[in-house]
């Protein structure tokens, strides 16, 4: 039997991006109008991240708007660059983020109860709409999904 611990997670509404330096793995990164940021603080989230980025594939296949983020407090350096770019399918290094937050915003934003602790964003402009912190649930998942379909028609 496998053993998971429960969390709840936690949302949060309207609430300013936080201004951060970010880039995608390859390089290039410009974002457009809306988009979906799925994010954790280093390599330790990437379960979390993981079940959202699962849930996104399935019901919108590929789509350019959805972003994985790995936010650190820290400068990023050539060998976390590398572990990162080892993590992800090459396929994938143009929509795979790594922000340096200098001011510790994300942090504070999502409060992680632990270091492999995810999120996921809805970000219009510069405000992020919705932000789950934590793994969803189903109906929170529901939710979700529903909201980037209306911001996405």
């Amino acid at each position: 039997m496998l053993w998971r611990e429960h969390f709840e997670p936690r949302t949060i509404e309207n609430v300013p991006l936080p201004g951060c330096k970010t880039e995608a793995l390859d390089g290039d990164f410009s974002p457009g109008p809306r988009m979906v940021m799925i994010g954790g603080f280093g390599f330790a989230s990437t379960a979390d991240q993981g079940v959202w980025w699962r849930l996104m594939q399935s019901s919108f296949s590929k789509q350019p708007e959805v972003y994985r983020m790995f936010v650190s407090a820290e400068p990023w350096t050539r060998s976390m660059r590398t572990e990162a770019a080892t993590m992800v399918p090459p396929s994938e290094h143009s929509v795979t983020l790594i922000a340096y937050d200098t001011t510790d915003e994300w942090f504070w934003l999502v409060l992680p109860d632990k270091p492999g602790r995810g999120f996921a964003a809805l970000v219009q402009g510069d405000m992020i709409l919705q932000l789950v912190v934590g793994p969803p649930t189903e109906d929170v998942w529901e939710g979700f999904r529903d909201s980037w379909q209306r911001l996405r028609t």
